[in-house]
């Protein structure tokens, strides 16, 4: 089904030369485009469409109205300042009764950065991309959790704590109370591999999908003209080494993996972007060289 959606935004591209001599020359370039995009109509008396879904609920929609598209899921019940409502008793935060929008899954903003310098025969290449403005749900979060090994349930020390930015209702003033001193029933197991209250609430496993990365370097060779001379067979040799995917850089929130890193809940969908899970080779950093012959 296609899903109209009404598109703005600027895309932009600079490239300066400020060195060229005889023996050397550097070029430096770079891009930078905005997008809003977002859904106008789907089908009529359809709101909502879901492009890919983890048990049929949380997972990548579009949304008349929304971004193109959205993760939507269970998220933590709020009080109107925005603070997680506790329960007055356990400590424990209390969860929306059905899916909210957890945020766009497509970047708004991308940067991209390119430096080439060569000195003769010899060149230098690399370019790094940044992105930001958009969310990522790892679904393969909640398993590191449950078995106590995501970095997540050492926070701290697995002793009771008092969640952050939560409030609890307080029936003698009829208004939420921030939380200062009601810690969680429990900090170990109880807590971090719970269903309902934690581990169930999607909101949990959002994150920034923002990051720097550095997409490739390379250095290359032009071997000589002289070093052919002696042969008529090839008339141009050109030796490299290049590395792609070498370095990623990404929020302290998103402690779990590369935001570009999409499972799309296995479906192959390519709309359904903004899902991480574990059922697919993780995202690697290839190293080559290669050795061109023009003949």
């Amino acid at each position: 089904m296609q899903v109209p959606q009404l598109v703005k935004g600027i895309e932009s591209r600079l490239s300066i030369t400020p060195i060229r001599t005889t023996d050397w020359e550097l070029t430096l370039a770079g891009n930078f485009t905005y997008i809003d995009n977002r859904v106008e109509e789907i089908a009529e008396g359809l709101d909502e469409l879901s492009l890919a879904t983890y048990g049929g609920t949380t997972g990548s929609y579009a949304v008349k109205g929304e971004k193109f598209p959205v993760i939507k899921g269970i998220g933590y019940l709020r009080d109107p300042e925005g603070r997680i409502i506790v329960d007055r008793i356990t400590g424990y935060p209390k969860n929306t009764e059905g899916l909210i929008n957890l945020g766009a899954a497509m970047p708004t903003h991308t940067m991209g950065l390119n430096l080439t310098l060569s000195y003769k025969d010899l060149t230098f290449y690399t370019s790094a991309e940044y992105r930001t403005g958009n969310y990522i749900f790892n679904n393969g979060a909640g398993s590191f959790d449950f078995s106590g090994s995501g970095i997540n349930t050492v926070a701290y020390n697995r002793e009771r704590f008092v969640i952050p930015n939560s409030s609890y209702w307080d029936e003698a003033t009829q208004s939420y109370i921030a939380n200062t001193n009601i810690t969680t029933y429990d900090g170990g197991s109880d807590y971090w591999t719970m269903g309902p209250g934690r581990g169930d609430v999607d909101q949990t496993y959002i994150t920034s999908a923002a990051f720097w990365k550095l997409r490739e370097m390379s250095l290359s060779y032009n071997l000589p003209k002289s070093l052919l001379a002696s042969q008529r067979v090839i008339k141009n040799a050109r030796i490299s080494a290049q590395g792609r995917n070498l370095f990623l850089w990404t929020p302290s929130t998103n402690v779990y993996t590369d935001p570009e890193y999409s499972d799309g809940n296995g479906s192959s969908n390519g709309n359904a972007v903004g899902l991480t899970g574990l059922g697919q080779t993780p995202p690697s950093r290839y190293l080559g060289f290669s050795v061109m012959l023009t003949f």
